[in-house]
């Protein structure tokens, strides 16, 4: 049987294209018993202006706004997958719209038939046949033909499920553009705060946490309602598939659509170890070791005052310094009261509780002091400025780092007060690296620029370290000891109470630095 003879009732499908369609004729002297006209090679327009509707664009213009949306956006880690991948699924929607409107009847001139046989001639003009291909120069994609596809029924749903699974793909590409700005933001932020050796704790520590991001990926596309309905999206793209490429479906469908995500990583790690990987089964196994399951998490609830969220940031993995540190056994319950003495029995307090106790206290005593104001400027490691507290009588400000037990001053902090805390405050205020907004409370940069007002407008600012003994078995607070919180002296210069150890308590008597080398409990 020799190549059927084309008329306008028979489907064409593009190889960069959505939706399959027929195409129209021009001549108007010979057609089939039916009414149908035949196509001859002059033919090169669908019968719609949208037809095809290319699905290069969604790829292309998914890039471009994922590239933009991690430009523009101040934020980092898991929010930054996120922010991509919504702007990529945007993105390529729009792809699509553009590509539907540059295609069909308008892309005609672009494209020209190959392969014809001269089976049949319609005054000395061959006729299109099963076997010609017709080539578009735009993007060099072929259009063949698509015997299987008997109604528009099937065109419409083939056309639907090629749509979901672009918009699918511009989020994948999306989420890996957010994920590779995550980290070289995390890169970047670990370089500068801890040089070389940071970086390279940085690295360590992304490469422990990958097994675990796959394992809470796969966790969360079954037990979060973002998963399960992108499982149900699946499943409803792989029904419209097949009905479209077959002209029937089934409930079996639906679930092999649903369990894709897992039958399709395996593919793609067969492809990529038998070294016949693509670009996106490099990128979909990449994406599973990314915490995008960090994004379907709720945000942190803002801190109240006088407090401050001490959990750890949805941004990248921080450095040294910015990291939540600890040390002795993690209580299970948090501290209540202002001694913390809410406590699980034959529980030791960790340094967060400790911590958190010893905040307590300095803000107590500040308020009976006179400063009524009280600011915190933490980001949600609970790093940055414990303690800001104000006169509103008389405009006197204090900064205050706490020092729970033995814990020691960073090295950033050893700077001296006034450079650590202005700094903290400039970071916090512009939305720097592990201060950004969200994921940390969204007043810490207008808590921080009025932290900025008070100091520049105070006529006497004090910084101070105070060292606060906290009971790790009930949390009980016992003395305050309070140093002045100096940048240290230049070599020569003598060495007197210094801000990493010993120092003078509230009467400016001396006081024995702690012992040991403790660097627990950053507070």
């Amino acid at each position: 049987m020799g190549a059927k003879i084309i008329t306008e009732k028979d489907f064409w499908q593009c190889s960069g294209g959505n939706m399959p369609a027929p195409m129209q004729s021009t001549q108007l002297v010979a057609r089939k018993q039916d009414g149908h006209k035949y196509i001859t090679i002059n033919d090169k327009s669908t019968q719609s202006f949208v037809d095809f509707a290319c699905k290069k664009l969604m790829w292309l213009m998914a890039l471009v706004a994922a590239v933009i949306a991690v430009c523009v956006v101040a934020t980092g880690g898991a929010a930054l997958i996120a922010i991509g991948a919504i702007a990529g699924a945007a993105g390529a929607v729009f792809g699509a719209v553009v590509g539907s409107l540059i295609c069909g009847q308008k892309a005609a001139m672009a494209r020209h038939w190959i392969g014809q046989k001269d089976n049949l001639k319609i005054l000395g003009t061959p006729t299109v046949t099963g076997a010609h291909k017709m080539v578009c120069s735009i993007f060099n994609e072929e259009i063949t033909f698509a015997p299987n596809i008997k109604s528009w029924w099937q065109a419409v749903a083939l056309g639907a499920a090629n749509f979901i699974g672009g918009v699918l793909q511009g989020a994948m590409v999306g989420a890996a553009v957010g994920g590779g700005a995550a980290l070289i933001q995390g890169g970047v932020a670990a370089l500068a705060e801890g040089g070389v050796s940071g970086l390279g704790r940085g690295a360590l520590q992304l490469v422990k946490s990958l097994p675990g991001n796959v394992v809470g990926n796969v966790v969360s596309s079954w037990a979060t309602g973002m998963g399960l309905g992108l499982r149900g999206l699946l499943g409803a793209q792989n029904v419209a598939a097949t009905y479209g490429e077959t002209g029937q479906a089934g409930v079996g469908d639906f679930a092999s659509g649903a369990v894709s995500m897992e039958t399709g990583t395996v593919q793609s790690a067969k492809n990529v170890f038998t070294g016949q990987g693509t670009a996106s089964d490099y990128l979909g196994l990449a994406l599973w070791m990314t915490p995008i399951h960090e994004s379907t998490k709720p945000k942190s609830a803002p801190a109240e005052e006088g407090g401050g969220g001490k959990g750890q940031p949805e941004g990248d993995k921080p450095s040294e310094e910015e990291a939540p540190k600890t040390e002795g056994p993690q209580a299970e319950t948090p501290a209540e009261g202002k001694n913390g003495e809410a406590f699980e029995d034959n529980k030791e307090l960790n340094d967060k509780q400790t911590g958190d106790a010893g905040e307590a206290a300095v803000i107590d005593k500040l308020k009976k002091e006179g400063y009524d104001e009280i600011l915190q400027i933490q980001n949600n490691s609970g790093h940055g400025v414990d303690v800001i507290g104000r006169n509103s009588k008389t405009g006197d400000v204090k900064c205050i780092e706490v020092k729970a037990n033995t814990s020691q001053l960073s090295a950033d902090q050893a700077k001296g007060g006034e450079w650590y805390v202005n700094d903290r405050l400039k970071k916090a205020a512009s939305g720097a690296p592990y201060y950004r907004v969200p994921p940390n409370p969204a007043d810490l940069p207008t808590n921080a620029k009025l932290a900025q007002r008070w100091i520049q407008n105070a006529p006497n600012v004090d910084y101070e370290v105070h060292r606060v003994d906290v009971d790790r078995s009930n949390g009980n607070v016992g003395n305050i000891k309070v140093s002045p919180w100096d940048a240290p002296k230049p070599e020569g210069e003598g060495t007197g109470g210094d801000a990493t150890g010993a120092g003078g308590d509230a009467t400016g008597d001396a006081v024995e630095a702690p012992q040991g080398a403790g660097s627990a409990g950053d507070h």
